[in-house]
Parts: C-alpha cells; sequence; structure tokens
C-alpha cells in the first residue's frame, strides 16, 4: 500500500491520470480487508487527482468522507487532507462548477483548528510540514471568500521552501501571481513568480501544473520565457555563468554540487553529508532551478568554472 500510494503521488502530479486511478483503486482494494492509517492518504489524492480532472464535487465527496470516517490523529496527514478540501472549494468557486458548500467550509475550518492545536506538541519536522499546510489552507480561504490575498500566498510559499518543497512553494507562487493579476496590480511580479513557478514545475515533470502556468500566462499575456536574461549574440546561445549563480545556492546546496562535480551519485553525497537520498534529490532539483541548467553535466561545469 505504501508503494501504490507513492506512485499514485507521482502520477497525480505528472498528469498520468489512468496509473493513478489504477493505483487508487488497488489501494481501495487492499484496504478494504483493513490499514486504517493509510485511508486519508489515498482520499487526499483522490481529491487531487479529481481537482486536475476538473471534478470538484467527486474531490469534496473525498475529502468529506476523510474527514467522517477517520479518526487518525497524524496530523500531517490531515493537514493535507484539509487543505485539499479547501482548495476544492476554491477551485469549484473559480471554476464555478458547482457552488461552494458552506458547511463543508465550516467542518474544513474546524478541522484546520484542530490540526493547529495538536501540531503544537509535535516534533519539528511535522510542525514544518503542518506549517506548510496550514499556511495553504489560510490562503485558499482568501480564495473562497472572494479575495485571494498575495500576501497570505507568498507566506506559503516562503513556508515550503524553507522546508524544500518545491511543489506546493511553486503552486503558492501561481496562486500568488494570480491574485495579483486579479488585482491589476504588481504585473512584473506576477510576471516573474509564474516564471519560477514555470522553471520548477518543468523540472519537476509537473504537467498538470505547467499547463496550468501556461494558460494563466497567457490569458495575461506574459512571456514565460525572461528575455531580459538572454545574452546577446546568436539565438539559444547560453550566457557565461557569473559567481552570483553560485551565490544564490545556499552553503548545503554548495557541498551538494561539488559531491555532483566529483561525479557522486546521490546515495554517496547522502552517506557522504549523513541525509538521506531523497533529500540529496531534492538539494539537486533546486541547484538546477537556480542555476537553469537541466543536466549534473551542466551544474558541474558551472561548479568547476566558477571554483577555478
Amino acid at each position: 500500500v505504501e508503494l501504490l500510494l507513492a506512485r499514485c503521488r507521482l502520477s497525480v502530479g505528472y498528469g498520468e491520470e489512468e496509473a493513478a486511478d489504477r493505483d487508487l483503486d488497488a489501494v481501495a482494494t487492499v484496504l478494504a480487508g483493513g490499514g486504517a492509517r493509510h485511508v486519508l492518504p489515498m482520499l487526499t489524492l483522490r481529491a487531487g487527482l479529481a481537482m486536475w480532472q476538473g471534478r470538484h464535487d467527486v474531490a469534496r465527496q473525498a475529502v468529506q468522507r476523510g474527514l467522517t470516517e477517520s479518526r487518525s490523529d497524524d496530523v500531517a496527514i490531515l493537514a493535507a487532507l484539509v487543505w485539499h478540501g479547501l482548495r476544492a472549494e476554491a477551485e469549484a468557486l473559480a471554476s464555478r462548477t458547482v457552488e461552494v458548500d458552506r458547511t463543508a467550509v465550516r467542518r474544513l475550518r474546524e478541522a484546520m483548528e484542530r490540526v493547529a492545536t495538536r501540531s503544537a506538541s509535535a516534533a519539528r519536522q511535522v510542525r514544518s510540514v503542518v506549517d506548510g499546510f496550514l499556511a495553504l489552507c489560510a490562503a485558499e480561504l482568501s480564495r473562497i471568500d472572494g479575495r485571494s490575498d498575495p500576501q497570505l500566498w507568498a507566506r506559503s510559499a516562503l513556508e515550503w521552501d524553507r522546508g524544500n518543497h518545491p511543489y506546493p512553494a511553486a503552486y503558492s507562487r501561481v496562486r500568488q501571481a494570480e491574485a495579483l493579476l486579479a488585482r491589476r496590480s504588481r504585473t512584473v511580479t506576477a510576471a516573474k513568480l509564474l516564471r519560477q513557478a514555470y522553471e520548477v514545475t518543468q523540472g519537476l515533470g509537473a504537467v498538470p501544473m505547467t499547463d496550468e502556468i501556461r494558460a494563466l500566462a497567457g490569458r495575461a499575456r506574459i512571456d514565460l520565457q525572461d528575455r531580459t536574461a538572454e545574452p546577446p549574440g546568436r539565438p539559444g546561445t547560453v550566457a557565461e555563468p557569473t559567481s552570483d549563480e553560485l551565490a544564490m545556492l545556499t552553503a548545503r546546496e554548495r557541498e551538494v554540487l561539488a559531491a555532483v562535480a566529483e561525479g557522486l551519485t546521490n546515495k554517496e553525497i547522502g552517506q557522504r553529508l549523513f541525509i538521506s537520498e531523497r533529500t540529496i534529490g531534492v538539494h539537486v532539483s533546486h541547484i538546477f532551478d537556480k542555476l537553469q541548467v537541466r543536466t549534473r553535466v551542466q551544474a558541474s561545469a558551472i561548479f568547476l568554472r566558477q571554483s577555478s
């Protein structure tokens, strides 16, 4: 079940709807014989998939079922479910596919308050994730109230950046840009936010969110390719890196990049730095985003050139 849910989470992000559906059906079959702790993650993924499919009523039903049937005390899992519920209501309002269910919103607010109270005594790592989801929830509530608040979305992006979670940080920036454009203010800032999110989602292979960014940029007539960053000379040439590029990296990212330049794998780097292979993968993704490269060879070339 853990593996099926993990694969499904990737499929939802990649936009592989049929694969995600198959894995969710398989999980539901297995859980018919027990496994209550996996019910909320399954329903959260069901809601996330339904929203990308434009079926906001299905997403709402999945979340409300989770709130009704589960008594899970895992605040991080519950926080993710609550965010999906509020997002479903906000998306329904934005798309005008179904009416906002005010009773559902009230239940989600109550669940949000429970999560905030319970997370106060949680471990630091858990509290960090919960704080990110609570920031998303607060921002989604502003959407539901018809006044999407750019500052709340900026706060959400910051929370997820702190924990090195690029996907929800990118989502927050898309919504922040959307809120700014709706107010017809700070269009330059909105364009910058969309370009940042676009680079991240492209690097992650997050097709549905990438498509949403393209659609929003198209409506606002924003060019997602930052022409001001293009060097003079032949089209398609790559600018010579400057020392400022490495200055954008954190101390840990510099350590990881140095190891990448040595030719070490993520597993080997993790063993050297005493952190998980998955965390190394996140650092490498951030390094690629900041240096605007797509391969380890390109990143290594910049590091070696700047270090020489």
